[in-house]
């Protein structure tokens, strides 16, 4: 089977990080195909006017186009036009070279429907090739800060019209789905989640001595919620708690204040971005996972800090039920409530000993490893085609 990916997210060199649970997902399912293409196009405004750069990489039979363009030399309305007109003829030049090698795609994969999904829909009606969506996107949550209520009638109109047009909506959480069945689109969802590479994230069943060792791995920005947990974790200090808390992602100055006011800088070290190995080695150090989000459409780092062994401390909130049972790989605190979640700290510090290492990490991989993942994917495939061919 040939396939095609079309990711609206995914990384490369403005971004590193940007979609990087949508790679994952190429490399859980290109096993088990002929071939998969990932097409990403990216703005970069650091180009010369109108330039483009395309760059290919292939690892086996997974081959990726990542291609750059630079703005136009307008503003405004039209710069923006002209980014869109720009974005999809890029998409077109290379979907074309893949015809050319490879014959045409079986079917055609959008990851993130807005802006990606408007390709999609535009090679259905050029080539009659069936797309599938899965969703990733927060956008879909009525609290989410931005959101696709607020962005005006034409990105809604477009994405009602990319999801309409697949054969196939995936989500990642039932949560997702349930946000867009509610509040945007009634669509037949299914849910694939995302995925853990157990090659970098497993266990080594090393009981650490000492204060407790949080970890805490985001963005940072509004949704994870981040006010919070140095709320918390002062008040935890407050109490006695013993702790040190390493944090990996880029963080906004104003998080690294709110840590010097809290007269914190003792107790949490602040990492950047890194790399998954990397990444893997410091869950491994730690007793715990911190993620305190206030609405989430997954929550990866739960599964890697779990593949590791290692139970998470989350915010109560419904998509994190998905993922975490209660004293057997994490515990919940009441969502956005400091005090609550300090409660709950002092709880885990009390028996972090208890949580079985290894039961934790074979759970984790036994539902969300690239292979059984990976396979999951293509026999959705197989029955999107079936049915296409039935018809």
């Amino acid at each position: 089977m040939n396939a095609v990916w079309l990711a609206s997210w995914y990384p490369n060199r403005t971004s590193v990080s940007n979609g990087d649970f949508i790679e994952r997902h190429a490399k859980a399912v290109a096993p088990f195909l002929t071939s998969l293409t990932v097409i990403a196009v990216v703005k970069d405004a650091s180009l010369p006017l109108n330039a483009t750069e395309i760059f290919e990489e292939k690892n086996g039979n997974l081959t990726s186009y990542i291609v750059y363009y630079g703005r136009s030399r307008w503003g405004g309305i039209l710069e923006k036009f002209l980014s869109v007109k720009k974005y999809i003829a890029l998409h077109l030049e290379i979907f074309d070279r893949i015809i050319k090698e490879k014959g045409k795609p079986d079917i055609v994969h959008v990851h993130v429907a807005m802006k990606a999904g408007i390709v999609a829909k535009k090679i259905k009606q050029l080539y009659n090739i069936p797309y599938i969506v899965t969703e990733h996107s927060s956008m879909y949550f009525k609290e989410a800060v931005p959101n696709i209520y607020s962005a005006g009638s034409f990105i809604n109109s477009q994405a009602k019209a990319v999801l309409k047009n697949a054969s196939l909506m995936l989500t990642v959480s039932n949560e997702l789905a349930k946000a867009i069945n509610m509040n945007f689109l009634r669509l037949n969802c299914r849910v694939v989640p995302n995925v853990v590479d157990a090659s970098l994230f497993y266990p080594d069943n090393v009981l650490q001595e000492g204060p407790v060792r949080l970890i805490h791995v985001s963005g940072m920005g509004h949704p994870k919620n981040m006010d919070a947990i140095i709320h918390a974790l002062a008040v935890f200090k407050s109490r006695g708690g013993n702790f040190m808390m390493q944090v990996y992602g880029t963080a906004p100055e104003a998080i690294i204040l709110k840590v010097k006011a809290a007269a914190l800088e003792e107790n949490i070290f602040f990492h950047g971005e890194v790399l998954q190995p990397e990444l893997a080695a410091a869950i491994r150090k730690a007793d715990a996972l911190i993620l305190y989000s206030n609405y989430e459409t997954f929550g990866c780092v739960i599964i890697e800090a779990n593949a590791c062994g290692k139970p998470v401390i989350v915010s109560d909130i419904p998509v994190f039920h998905e993922l975490v049972t209660e004293q057997k790989n994490g515990l919940f605190a009441k969502a956005d409530d400091p005090n609550a979640l300090a409660d709950v700290l002092k709880s885990f510090a009390e028996k972090k000993t208890l949580f079985n290492q290894t039961m934790i990490a074979a759970e984790t991989v036994a539902k969300y490893s690239y292979p059984v993942v990976g396979r999951q994917i293509k026999a959705i495939y197989d029955e999107v085609l079936d049915s296409r061919n039935v018809n």
